[in-house]
């Protein structure tokens, strides 16, 4: 009776040993399991905020070229106004007009060209998608040019020409305050912009 006893005694404490132990590994599961949950759900709230963060980059580089645009605008009227050579021949008194391209048109034209594509992007009504392309960097225009041209909202003539109006409007827009005469190739190329966009550029 005291070996079956003592036994009885070993082996109850061995079960609650067991029973200890499997509690334990039970709440450190449960524990790890909160604990994952909680590094994801922290992942994703940084994932939000980095997109958030992408949007107002991307809200205020549009910002600084509206503002630019609307200088530009300005410049570009009265330069325009200056821009009208008149010609006048003294047998039939007849005027002819020259026009000169500055780099405030270019910045107009640049603005054009951005709306249409800003324009393409409302469009979409793939959310994905859509996202993806409001995430590209609006610093680098070309990146969503190229974007879509790959999906196949631009062909690529438009690609090509809207491309090199973006270089073009980096290259000028630093010359806005002197207001300069473009380069008459660089005119073309802007001039073959704006019409890639027919009545979507007005």
């Amino acid at each position: 009776m005291e070996i079956s006893a003592g036994l009885a005694t070993i082996v109850a404490a061995s079960i609650s040993g067991v029973v200890a132990v499997i509690v334990t590994i039970i709440q450190n599961k449960k524990l790890n399991e909160k604990i994952i949950q909680t590094e994801r759900k922290n992942d994703e709230k940084i994932e939000n905020i980095e997109a958030k963060k992408e949007v107002v980059q991307n809200e205020s580089a549009r910002l600084d070229d509206t503002v630019m645009s609307l200088s530009a605008r300005i410049d570009s009227i009265e330069k325009n106004m200056e821009s009208f050579k008149y010609v006048f021949d003294s047998k039939n008194a007849s005027a002819q007009v020259d026009k000169v391209y500055y780099s405030s048109n270019v910045s107009v034209d640049w603005i054009k060209i951005r709306d249409y594509l800003e324009s393409i992007v409302e469009s979409v009504y793939d959310g994905r998608t859509k996202a993806k392309y409001e995430r590209i960097d609006r610093r680098n225009y070309a990146l969503l040019v190229d974007a879509l041209e790959a999906d196949g909202m631009l062909n690529r003539s438009q690609a090509i020409a809207f491309k090199d109006a973006a270089s073009l409007w980096h290259k000028y827009k630093r010359m806005k305050k002197n207001n300069g005469v473009v380069d008459e190739t660089d005119a073309i190329a802007m001039r073959k912009a704006v019409a890639l966009g027919p009545e979507k550029i007005s």
